[in-house]
């Protein structure tokens, strides 16, 4: 797949002409649709674009394909809006697209000025990994120059994390007593979350040991890239007890009559404070695990930024 999508981008270099200056942004909003099972992209406009016109105006429609599929069932566009280098399109382009496949997909959008002699200009391109997107918010990014080859490829090899949880971690410090302080777990994101074959309605879950102080964030209806907005925090902790601390960080599918533990992190230093899940993925992520944790009480008022599988679990409560 990935050497038909080279062929296919480099033919798409001979046909069309990329001289032009890249200038703007484009504004656009990503959505999963749960009941659809569907990608969702609205284009809302692109600013500043490059003039490729000589009466200073461009002809702008945006082209989006679903990677790695760079078929024509892949390919969307919008309208061609007519001289203008600030277009509003407004437009929703859809996507079939399962929960499972969510996270290792990349859209590919570039946006051309459409020319009476059969050769469009190029006025920039974004790429966005599924994997690491925000939904359900107008984002703009700025158009890039064409992509070379090698990175296209590289940026597509590195989309198979799926189940795996991106979070913040930090000791924050009271003001008027350093000793004491708050752990902080925020920014937290589930990136391809999926149980089974169904869309997943999420739970965050937060435990500190060794007294089992639980916390629980509200449960996330977005899809496979849940994402919190709110923290887990546990306060008047001691600083002198991080290192005999430890915890773990769980993810869970909230069904109609029961929850399913999806998988979970635990953030400790030493080897033997963990379960009996003893798959390949599992041992690299202890070792993950111990390193992050080790790295917090090394420097605990840090922001460390953190990316890691969840292990698999089966329990349900």
């Amino acid at each position: 797949m990935l050497a038909e999508l080279i062929r296919f981008y480099s033919l798409i270099i001979i046909y069309s002409n990329y001289d032009l200056d890249i200038t703007g942004t484009i504004e656009i909003r990503l959505s999963f649709n749960l009941k659809s099972t569907s990608l969702e992209i609205f284009i809302n406009k692109c600013t500043n674009l490059a003039r490729a016109k000589r009466n200073q105006t461009s002809n702008p429609y945006c082209k989006c394909y679903l990677l790695p599929d760079p078929s024509k069932s892949s390919k969307s566009k919008t309208s061609v809006k007519k001289h203008t280098t600030d277009p509003v399109f407004a437009e929703t382009l859809r996507y079939h697209l399962s929960s499972e496949d969510f996270s290792s997909r990349i859209i590919w959008i570039s946006v051309w000025n459409q020319s009476s002699l059969g050769r469009n200009d190029f006025l920039g391109e974004i790429h966005i990994p599924l994997a690491h997107c925000t939904l359900d918010k107008l984002e703009e990014y700025t158009l890039q120059r064409q992509m070379p080859n090698d990175d296209l490829t590289s940026n597509m090899e590195t989309q198979g994390d799926s189940n795996t949880l991106q979070f913040e971690l930090t000791f924050v410090e009271d003001r008027k007593n350093k000793e004491v302080g708050t752990i902080q777990i925020s920014a937290i994101q589930g990136i391809g979350i999926s149980y089974g074959k169904h869309p997943v309605d999420a739970i965050c879950k937060g435990i500190l040991m060794p007294d089992k102080l639980k916390r629980k964030l509200p449960t996330i209806r977005k899809g496979p890239s849940p994402k919190w907005d709110v923290p887990l925090r546990w306060e008047n902790i001691r600083r002198k007890n991080l290192p005999s601390t430890s915890l773990e960080i769980s993810i869970w599918s909230q069904e109609r009559f029961r929850k399913t533990m999806i998988g979970s992190i635990q953030l400790h230093s030493t080897p033997d404070h963990t379960d009996n899940n003893k798959s390949a993925k599992g041992s690299n992520a202890l070792k993950d695990e111990k390193s992050i944790w080790e790295a917090f009480l090394k420097d605990p008022t840090k922001t460390h930024n953190c990316r890691l599988p969840l292990r698999s679990n089966t329990q349900e409560k």
